[in-house]
C-alpha cells in the first residue's frame, strides 16, 4: 500500500518522462527543420504545446541549449502558447535564424 506522499512521487516521476519527451520531440524537429531549410543558428521560433504541461520560455531555452547547443544561444527567442490539445504533441510554426 502506497502513502499519498509515495504516489505524488510516483506521478512527479511519471511528468519528468513525459516532459523528456516532449524536450526530446521539439529538439529533434527543430534539428530537422533547421536542416532542412539551412538554418544554423535559430534566432527565434514559435510553439503551441499543450496546457498539461509546466513549460516557461526560460525552461525550454535551457533544455533545448543542452540538446541543439549547435544551434541555440542565449539570444534566442522562444514564443510558447499553450492550448488544449493532445499531449503528446508540440506545433513548431514559425522558425527564424541564421542560414549557411
Amino acid at each position: 500500500m502506497y502513502g499519498k506522499g509515495s504516489v505524488k512521487a510516483e506521478n512527479l516521476d511519471q511528468d519528468r518522462i513525459e516532459d523528456k519527451e516532449l524536450f526530446d520531440k521539439i529538439s529533434n524537429t527543430l534539428k530537422q527543420l533547421c536542416l532542412k531549410q539551412e538554418i544554423i543558428n535559430i534566432a527565434q521560433f514559435n510553439i503551441v504545446v499543450s496546457k498539461k504541461y509546466y513549460i516557461t520560455e526560460e525552461i525550454l531555452l535551457k533544455e533545448l541549449k543542452c540538446r541543439i547547443s549547435e544551434l541555440i544561444s542565449n539570444n534566442t527567442k522562444i514564443y510558447i502558447e499553450q492550448l488544449e490539445i493532445d499531449i503528446s504533441v508540440a506545433i513548431i510554426y514559425k522558425i527564424l535564424g541564421e542560414q549557411s
